[in-house]
């Protein structure tokens, strides 16, 4: 039944916090106690034998079941904390709308009906009208849509009082979630998908709730349940960060801040319709999540659905961590699917380099050896090493193919853009090199084309560059043999143009690394965004002729400056150039911060 307007502004939605808080610390209750008994058990003692053995296989059993009843209630929780916020930002958008009409002198019932004294308002009573009737359905269908929710988990958490119950494998008969989950592991993507489309939609609950880190994290599992799963482990890491070092630390504000809803960059509603339902805000998504003190992820900013028409997936740089991406990084994935209408994917599965190089170890040693090893440490774990981009180019490959079975199976037609900044760049073109499938590669202000050899040259992929004049990034480019990869510009990719900041300014120099990330009024981010929707268009320009457009353009009465290395002899922007770094240095560490 409809609520009234007076219960509707009566309702006291706050209260639904006080369950939220009740099933967290009873999960938290329950975790402690279970890991206690067990640490007990294992402890050396003088208990020993078969009773012993008995027991503790027993504990362990208990331990298992605890964890999934753990999982629903941080289920519950999450649920009854996604209820307020929706159920308040509904009651909101109704009563603003009531008070509006009744502040403007017309007379909204009860039941939401509007009319007004004079007969020439007749139309805007309707337009009222209908808004606040649409407002009371909102607020039913969000209260409807969690109830049952909260309904399903507190049955979920019935049937598991003597244990989970069994779910039901199309083909395979019943077994046990933890057995059915450890037979998905064992299947390829496409497979996976198969088979968890056939499977009834409590057994998939279940089947998180037995092991939301491996459902969370598996490839060919479709992102709306890895997204539910990755909130559950969250919430755990959450838990367990704050029990052992209280509510006041970053890293619980960073768990804190992945739970949190935040603006959507475009309505999931087909058409944008006006007061569609909760369309403003949004949880975040998470298709990826490993905990640890710097947690691997993969978010998705923007919805995936039936009527989109590309997806990126952005690789940022040096400096990236999970930490700090929630703000820049975040910003630009935003800005992005804002512009293009499509899910973009901030793909931070790895560890990324900290710095540009690392500060030489002092003082250093006359000894020939001592100096290799101080030359070692310098490179090792820095912008210039390798590894980072050897280790997480394979896992953005298989990424690429579950992303491509979710869009093959919700939006079909959709493109998809790998957009690789910095460092990531030399990740993205690493994984270009293994294979990964694109349609669109774009290297912003790129480190290099990839650790593997030449640069990936495979047909049906547009590859594209785009690099601002003065960027230090091309000076890391000349290094002989750059163990990142080929040049970009060199490789025969389509240029981007960089043109001016969104101030007018041209955009060049030290900054112009990763300004226009930044800057999503700028001409390189229109470019990066045409790319993604199929509007681009690529630059014929020489290098030495945007620079000619620089100096004709901002200052005239100066002379140039000296030819630039490896650009055929062709003379710089007019004036003093910004300070370039050293051709030692390759990268520089992208701060958005």
């Amino acid at each position: 039944m409809r609520l009234s307007i007076s219960a509707a502004r009566a309702w006291p939605v706050a209260d639904i916090s006080a369950a939220a808080d009740a099933a967290t610390t009873a999960a938290g209750v329950l975790e402690q106690g279970l890991d206690v008994a067990l640490g007990s058990a294992l402890r050396p003692s003088e208990w020993h034998g078969k009773t012993h053995d008995a027991a503790l296989a027993r504990l362990r059993q208990e331990h298992d079941h605890a964890y999934e009843v753990r999982n629903v209630l941080q289920q519950i929780a999450d649920e009854a904390a996604d209820a307020r916020t929706d159920l308040e930002q509904a009651r909101r958008d109704l009563l603003a709308a009531v008070d509006e009409a009744r502040r403007l002198g017309f007379t909204v019932t009860d039941e939401g009906a509007v009319s007004h004294s004079l007969a020439t308002r007749s139309a805007d009573a309707a337009a009222f009208e209908a808004r606040i009737q649409q407002g009371l359905r909102v607020l039913d269908e969000v209260d409807e849509l969690y109830g049952t929710r909260l309904d399903d988990l507190r049955s979920d958490l019935a049937s598991m009082i003597l244990g989970q119950p069994d779910v039901t494998v199309p083909g395979l008969g019943t077994m046990d979630p933890d057995a059915m989950v450890r037979t998905l592991n064992s299947l390829d993507v496409d497979q996976r998908r198969t088979l968890l489309a056939q499977t009834d939609a409590d057994d998939l609950r279940q089947l998180i709730q037995a092991d939301p880190e491996t459902m969370g994290n598996l490839n060919g599992v479709p992102f709306e349940l890895r997204g539910v799963a990755n909130e559950i482990s969250i919430r755990n890491a959450l838990a367990g960060e704050i029990r052992t070092h209280g509510v006041d630390t970053d890293r619980a504000r960073m768990l804190q801040s992945f739970l949190e809803q935040r603006k959507a960059p475009y309505s999931s509603i087909q058409g944008d319709a006006p007061n569609a339902p909760l369309a403003a805000h949004t949880e975040r998504v998470f298709v990826s999540f490993t905990d640890g003190d710097n947690p691997r992820l993969v978010e998705m900013v923007g919805a995936l659905t039936p009527t989109t028409r590309n997806a990126t997936v952005y690789v940022p740089g040096t400096g990236t961590n999970a930490r700090g991406y929630g703000g820049g990084n975040w910003t630009a994935a935003y800005n992005l699917a804002e512009q293009t209408r499509g899910p973009v994917f901030i793909y931070l599965d790895g560890d990324f380099p900290q710095n540009v190089v690392n500060p030489p170890r002092l003082p250093i040693s006359t000894n020939p050896l001592d100096q290799v090893k101080a030359l070692a440490s310098v490179i090792d774990d820095s912008a210039v090493d390798p590894q980072f981009a050897l280790e997480m180019a394979p896992r953005l490959v298989d990424f690429g193919h579950a992303l491509d079975a979710e869009i093959a199976t919700i939006a079909p037609s959709a493109t998809t853009t790998y957009l690789g900044h910095s460092y990531g760049g030399t990740i993205v073109g690493t994984a270009d090199q293994l294979g990964l499938r694109a349609d669109n590669v774009i290297h912003a202000s790129s480190a290099g084309t990839g650790v593997l050899g030449p640069a990936a040259t495979s047909p049906g992929v547009h590859r594209y560059t785009i690099t601002a004049p003065f960027d230090p990034i091309m000076m890391s480019r000349l290094i002989p043999d750059n163990p990142l990869g080929d040049s970009p510009d060199l490789a025969g990719y389509q240029p981007l143009p960089t043109g001016r900041d969104g101030n007018g300014e041209w955009l060049f120099g030290l900054s112009a690394h990763g300004s226009y990330f930044n800057d999503p009024e700028s001409d390189a981010f229109a470019a990066m965004v045409g790319v993604i929707t199929g509007t681009h268009h690529t630059s014929t320009e020489t290098l030495a002729e945007i620079l000619d457009r620089i100096r004709d353009a901002s200052q005239p009465t100066i002379g140039p400056v000296p030819p630039l290395p490896g650009n055929g002899g062709h003379a710089g922007p007019p004036g003093t150039p910004p300070p370039l770094p050293t051709p030692l240095i390759p990268d520089v560490p992208l701060r958005m911060w």
